[in-house]
Parts: C-alpha cells; structure tokens; sequence
C-alpha cells in the first residue's frame, strides 16, 4: 500500500513519524508531506508570550538547533540514521529522507500544484497528523481509501487545536487520542474509527502529555492500515453530536492553566528527549 503522511513542522510529529516507521515494518511505501504551521498565520505579537514559547520549543529549539548539532561528522548521514535505527534512537526529518524517504514541505495542498504533488506518491491511503492545512473535497477523493486523521483530543468532546490542553485544563482523568475520516472541510466531524486513552499525568507538562499520547495513538492507524490490506474497509461510527470546537487557549486559560500548577513544556524533559535523538 502507498501510504502519504499529511504531518507538521514540529517535534510531536517527528515522534510519531518515528512510531509509525517502526510500525510499518517496511510492509508499506511511505511518503511525507509536511505543513509550516497548523491554522491561519498570526504574527507573534498577537499570540500570547506563552505560546511563542511553546512554538520555539516545538518547531525552531529542534529543527534549528538540536537537530544541526547533533550531526556526526565522522560517518555520512545515511549511516548515521542506519545506525541510530538500529540502535532503537528517534530519526528527524532530515534523517529519515537519508533512509529513502522522501519528505517534502508543501504550503498549499488544495490548488493544482498541491494536488499534483499529491498526486505524485500515488497514495491508497492519506494518514494526518497534526496537518496545518484543512483539506478540500479534491484531495479527499484522490486517495482510494481517502484520508483517516489521528486527533490529540477525544471527539466530539474536544474538537480543534491544543486539545490535550483543553482536556487539563478540565482536569480530566485521562487524555485521548481519536482516529478518524475526514470527510469534508469541517474540522474534526467524520466517522471514529477508534479512540485511544492514557491517564493524564497532572505531573507532567502539557508537551510530555501529548507525546505520551501517541505510541497507542499510532498504534491505533497500524490497526487501521492492517485492516484495509487485509480486508478494503474500515468500520467507523458517525458522531450523535458536534461537540465544541476550540483555537488556540487566549491568555485567560493560560493563566488559569499556569494557577492549577500547569506548564505547557519542562526544560529537563527537552533534555530527556533530546537525548533520545543522539546515539
């Protein structure tokens, strides 16, 4: 099956690439087509402090700085993520393109260049994650299995961005993630296919939260992706009700995030997972 991950420029979704790579086994072909930012820009000073915080910690702290350094000179890329392979390490992007992969950044994806590129993996099956861009009818109906989209929130309860947040913020038990179709341009609506939870770590930061989320998460699309080569189809139910759709938390929900103890990133679990890159 040709596989096209639909993922974005930050540090969640280069784990779960990672997941998912060790999950497919080289069963699959896989293609990576990867967004610059989730939802419509907005210059920095009209996002709170906190969340150009978070924004540097997740996109620019790794791919900018974490990322060139940890480099070694003395083999070639492609051993160098042969080896961290083999030895159980976490490949970037960059990385991964050195084992044959081919990860490409695209700013638009529902224009004909968009499809064309697209078009070019020739996919069966799309699988989103944490994708930037809200895909239109065209791109839903180019891949013969269409597109299945693991959210970091449960649905319909928690529908749109940070929703893992949403769920701390409501001090629930346990965080989810649900897969689902994308069916149309709305916004975390389709059919679930399956829904994966953790229990909240109230200790942890919000980052290690949502990371935590994905090895069931990924999990959950191997499940899926089995299920068509095995059987065509995948069975999903419609949701009874729309639940909530929520943006980015306004300063108001990060000061009251910060008032329960919270902290949307740990620096010595940045450290931790840093690591985790280097062999």
């Amino acid at each position: 099956m040709h596989i096209t991950l639909l993922t974005n420029n930050d540090i969640a979704s280069v784990v779960a690439l990672n997941y998912l790579y060790s999950g497919l086994a080289n069963q699959h072909s896989l293609r990576v087509l990867i967004s610059a930012q989730v939802g419509k820009h907005l210059p920095s000073y009209h996002q709170p402090e906190a969340l150009q915080h978070l924004k540097f910690v997740e996109q620019s702290l790794f791919s900018d700085l974490v990322f060139p350094a940890l480099h070694n000179g003395l083999m070639s890329p492609a051993q160098t993520a042969q080896q961290k392979l083999a030895a159980n390490k976490l490949l970037s992007f960059s990385e991964f393109q050195h084992l044959g992969i081919e990860v490409l950044p695209i700013t638009y994806i529902n224009d004909p260049q968009g499809l064309q590129e697209l078009a070019k993996g020739q996919p069966d099956l799309c699988v989103s994650i944490r994708f930037g861009l809200i895909l239109q009818s065209a791109v839903l109906a180019l891949p013969r299995f269409g597109v299945i989209n693991l959210h970091s929130g449960k649905l319909p309860e928690y529908r749109g961005v940070m929703a893992t947040l949403r769920a701390m913020l409501a001090q629930d038990a346990e965080l989810s993630t649900t897969l689902h179709f994308i069916h149309d341009g709305t916004i975390d609506t389709g059919p679930v296919i399956a829904t994966h939870s953790i229990k909240c770590d109230n200790q942890a930061s919000y980052l290690e939260n949502v990371l935590a989320l994905y090895p069931g998460g990924v999990d959950t699309i191997l499940h899926a992706i089995h299920q068509l080569d095995s059987c065509g189809n995948l069975s999903s139910q419609a949701h009874t009700n729309t639940g909530q759709y929520f943006s980015f938390p306004d300063q108001a929900d990060l000061l009251r995030f910060h008032a329960m103890g919270g902290r949307l990133y740990d620096p010595q679990h940045l450290v931790k997972l840093a690591q985790q890159f280097m062999l």
